[in-house]
């Protein structure tokens, strides 16, 4: 009920492999997720939000138990207020937990019936970039 972003579990049940040191945890943060008695993250204030990322993966991240790739995130090019609440709240959140993170989704079109994909990054030419408050808060986060 979390999209996939809950990662409590390997506290009391890690994954095992026979070869150690091999296993990287992933989470997928949306402003959906973060469902329960609070609601969902485009709705939460950062300290509540802040305190779900670290119950559900970064506390893998602060005790060095294991890397965590945020594997899925991201918001569409008109954002909603609610939408731009999640994303502050996640740029935030990850520039101080120094999370590495893969960003959803490059392409302008979805696959089926080519809909487009407000997610999308990329132009309809899948060269140019959408500069938007997306790119600018990812250069940011990485350095740029």
């Amino acid at each position: 009920t979390s999209s996939a972003n809950d990662c409590s579990g390997a506290a009391t049940r890690p994954v095992s492999l026979s070869i150690p040191d091999r296993v990287v945890y992933s989470s997928h943060v949306y402003s959906w997720s973060g469902w329960g008695a609070l609601g969902p993250y485009h709705r939460r204030p950062y300290p509540s939000f802040a305190a779900d990322m670290e119950r559900k993966w970064a506390y893998l991240l602060r005790t060095d138990e294991a890397p965590v790739w945020v594997g899925e995130f991201g918001a569409p090019n008109n954002a909603s207020d609610g939408d731009r609440h999640y994303w502050d709240n996640l740029m935030r959140y990850l520039r101080e937990a120094d999370a590495d993170f893969g960003y959803w989704a490059l392409n302008p079109r979805k696959p089926e019936k080519y809909d487009n994909e407000s997610y999308g990054l990329l132009k309809d030419d899948w060269v140019t970039v959408r500069e938007d408050y997306r790119m600018a808060d990812l250069r940011t986060l990485m350095g740029k």
